[in-house]
């Protein structure tokens, strides 16, 4: 079974997510992150001949930010032209955010990338936190909250979550093989694209008006036989 969370905890997850990400953050600009990450990164790193490094850089580049981006816009059209104005509105807004918070982050932390990160199209800029996961993570959230918005099955629910997460760890094994990030930047990106609300926590008034509920059945009124009166 694919129960959806708890109300209550949907609410707390983007928050919680939030005061992660910040705490992640100070740790990773103070240097405290630094030995956990030269730990785990992957040295020597793989050769750019190899065939596993082409199909990384592949990964990359047709999974690059713009194109999750730019998926999130044509899901917002796709709800908005089906009258989920709500969702729309709050899709647009998480690839909005996603999109400027990376971004300014990059811009005033300027943390640099692994120094084995590789000069190709899909690695580029200040490290810290990674583009590719907050998009990645802020498009599995707001394709869950569509299917939850438009009541899909439970089968369908469920298998979209299990390829969500399958996609959110294949774009993180992507930015670690390539060394494109260290752990930290990769973790953050994923926490910052986790802190926005989902669609389908914002509002009841999300459900669709294209397809409203059935109204509930009123039985037949059985006419009543007047019955002569005495003389």
């Amino acid at each position: 079974m694919s129960e959806p969370l708890p109300h209550r905890v949907r609410l707390w997850l983007p928050p919680t997510a939030l005061l992660v990400y910040v705490v992640w953050t100070l740790l990773a600009v103070s240097g405290l992150l630094g030995p956990f990450d030269r730990l785990l990164l992957l040295d020597p790193p793989l050769d750019r001949a190899h065939g596993a490094f082409q199909l990384l850089a592949a990964v990359g580049i047709v999974g690059a930010p713009v194109v999750l981006y730019t998926g999130l816009v044509l899901l917002a059209y796709w709800a908005y032209r089906r009258r989920l104005r709500e969702l729309a509105l709050a899709i647009v807004l998480a690839g909005a955010l996603s999109w400027a918070g990376i971004t300014l982050a990059k811009i005033v932390l300027r943390m640099p990338r692994p120094p084995y990160s590789p000069d190709i199209l899909a690695v580029s800029g200040w490290g810290y936190p990674s583009g590719h996961l907050s998009a990645i993570v802020t498009v599995a959230v707001m394709v869950t909250a569509t299917m939850m918005t438009t009541r899909q099955s439970h089968a369908t629910t469920r298998g979209w979550r299990v390829g969500g997460v399958a996609l959110v760890l294949l774009y993180a094994i992507d930015r670690w093989g390539l060394g494109a990030h260290w752990f930290s930047d990769i973790v953050g990106g994923a926490l910052w694209g986790r802190s926005r609300p989902a669609g389908h926590s914002c509002s009841p008034r999300c459900t669709s008006t294209a397809n409203p509920p059935p109204a509930p059945s009123i039985p037949p009124r059985t006419r009543s036989r007047s019955r002569p009166a005495p003389r």
